[in-house]
């Protein structure tokens, strides 16, 4: 599964970037919006994983980008979202912090498989 992983927070990518790896899942890490966009025209990833926080980019457009593509997104939050309009166009989401246990299930949920280990 190629999976793009989005985060400003460095040390998060770098762990669930190798806990993803596992198994030969191809992930792409980037840390600001620029670099997102530029690889999601690069090519269609299965699965975009998206901190709320991701800088130089707004994530909704980021959002608003993979569901044209028809890209499943994962959006990685701080706190409960207060609307709909925060998670519009997400499978689903996740607050942090986070265990590899709820990252695999709801990746499991959102592609209808399991992370391979």
């Amino acid at each position: 599964m190629k999976i793009l992983f989005a985060s400003p927070d460095r040390d998060l990518l770098s762990a669930y970037g190798i806990l993803l790896s596992e198994g030969g899942n191809e992930v792409e890490k980037a840390f600001d919006g620029t670099f997102v966009l530029s690889k999601l025209l690069d090519g269609r990833p299965d699965l975009m994983i998206l901190s709320h926080d991701v800088p130089r980019v707004d994530s909704a457009q980021i959002r608003a980008f993979c569901k044209q593509k028809q890209i499943p997104v994962i959006l990685l939050l701080d706190s409960k979202p207060k609307d709909k309009e925060a998670v519009a166009n997400v499978s689903e989401y996740l607050i942090m912090p986070f265990s590899p246990r709820e990252l695999k299930g709801v990746i499991k949920k959102v592609m209808g498989c399991e992370v391979r280990q």
